[in-house]
């Protein structure tokens, strides 16, 4: 696994393409396999990316990750549930 300290860089859709694009190919070549899904988030970056690398590599399952979705769904769930008990308390 890669990573990449982005915090000096400004998060665009293009930029994010370019990272996804060199941890495919790495990926790839490193331990002969082919990427078929590729998984992010759902900001405004993320998003872009998703729709630019779809142009670039049709073939390609690209999908919004529904695990962190779904725990942004739960998290607010808990955080209605604190809410509403100090209303009824």
């Amino acid at each position: 696994m890669r990573t990449h300290d982005v915090s000096a860089e400004q998060k665009t859709g293009e930029f994010l393409l370019g990272l996804v694009l060199g941890d495919i190919q790495f990926i790839e070549t490193k331990f002969g396999v082919v990427i078929i899904a590729f998984c992010t988030d759902d900001g405004g970056d993320a998003r872009k990316m998703r729709r630019l690398l779809s142009v670039q590599m049709p073939w390609l399952i690209v999908i919004l990750c529904w695990a962190h979705q779904m725990n942004l769904i739960v998290g607010d769930y808990f955080r209605l549930g604190v809410l509403l008990e100090r209303w009824y308390c």
